[in-house]
């Protein structure tokens, strides 16, 4: 064990995976930690609800947690320090183990924790590498507003969020036009084959036509084709594709997406006092159950091992899980879902997911 007295630790983001690392540093380290936690929101955002949001914008407050209270009452107790420092991360220097903030600031650490998670093309889905929460809320805000007043409506994107997103619309606004463009053979094209197919007849079922392998290109309201035909309508909403909030980090750790590269560990390879979590990951899977199923167990025996310093921890090598874990809400009635890749009936989707989104819930990850 260790015979320091204290290690500056520092978190980088102030969402799931930072406030999940704050809980972790807390709870498993018998020396003083004195950790710093930056991020350009001020609180953190339950994502997960966003296409529930954008039709019942009311349930927005029940999404947003600020960092500052969650932090007081953590450490509240503890031999540990913890502060929140809103900015962006501009750089960090591996080598002289310092980080970067607005350009200006520099902190010093022992220990750093890469949490920064990833952002989507459109702010109302995820919050944002350079604005706070308020960014998020105002796109989320304008958003539902287009929805409520246009009558023709694309969604990009067959996966779980184009799928859901268009499903609340159209459960919604019974009168609206919603075209779904999966740029995949189905919906759900991660899913089996009899999953997608009860997906895509649950769609059918709300009135929205669902076009299958078109790759598309959006400019402005309208969309172009392969073969240079194009279709107008008056709202295009893409939910294609997440970008990870790495630009502060040298190119040589992250792989050709922009992701982190990390051992089995989640340990950068050439510095091991550096840990990431969560989207950033390479390894991962992009979701809150690997995060927290995953992801989770290695990163708590990792710090012990790398910030307590504890040598006789046995560390866990993360292995992504043998099946699918996720529900999709299609409507409020239902939908689908895999557990460890079974599939699960609609009732238990609406119990779990589809009758709020998770939102009574929410307060869990950020509390």
């Amino acid at each position: 064990m260790s015979k320091e007295k204290s290690k500056q630790v520092v978190i980088i983001g102030g969402s799931y995976a930072g406030i999940l690392a704050l809980k972790t540093l807390l709870k498993s380290s018998p020396i003083e930690l004195n950790i710093t936690l930056i991020s350009p929101n001020d609180s953190g955002y339950f994502n997960a609800a966003a296409p529930r949001l954008l039709i019942e914008p009311e349930s927005i407050e029940k999404t947003i947690f600020p960092i500052k209270p969650t932090i007081e009452k953590l450490t509240s107790g503890t031999i540990h320090t913890a502060k929140f420092l809103q900015g962006v991360v501009t750089k960090v220097d591996l080598t002289n183990q310092k980080v970067f903030v607005d350009n200006e600031s520099e902190i010093d650490y022992d220990n750093l924790i890469i949490a920064s998670g990833a952002r989507a093309k459109s702010p109302a889905f995820k919050l944002t590498n350079n604005n706070d929460q308020n960014y998020t809320i105002k796109a989320i805000l304008e958003l539902g507003d287009e929805i409520k007043a246009d009558n023709n409506i694309a969604v990009i994107g067959g996966g779980s969020t184009g799928v859901e997103t268009s499903a609340e619309i159209a459960f919604k606004y019974s009168d609206k036009n919603v075209v779904l463009y999966t740029g995949a053979s189905r919906p759900l094209p991660s899913f089996p084959k009899s999953t997608s197919s009860k997906a895509t007849g649950k769609l059918n079922q709300l009135g929205i036509e669902i076009v299958n392998g078109e790759r598309v290109n959006v400019k402005d309201k309208t969309i172009e084709f392969a073969d240079g035909s194009t279709k107008s309508f008056n709202l295009i909403i893409e939910t294609l594709g997440l970008l990870p909030n790495t630009d502060f980090l040298p190119k040589k750790v992250l792989n050709e997406y922009g992701y982190v590269e990390t051992d089995e560990y989640l340990r950068l390879k050439d510095h091991h006092n550096v840990i990431c979590l969560g989207d950033v990951v390479a390894l991962g899977a992009n979701s809150i159950v690997d995060l927290v199923y995953t992801q989770k167990p290695v990163f708590e025996k990792t710090v012990e091992f790398e910030v307590v310093d504890n040598e006789a921890t046995q560390l866990k090598a993360y292995q992504k899980a043998s099946g699918i874990t996720t529900f999709i809400p299609i409507g409020r009635n239902g939908g689908v879902g895999l557990l460890f890749g079974y599939c699960v009936p609609s009732f238990l989707i609406w119990f779990a997911k589809a009758r709020d989104f998770m939102i009574s819930k929410a307060g869990e990850h950020f509390t």
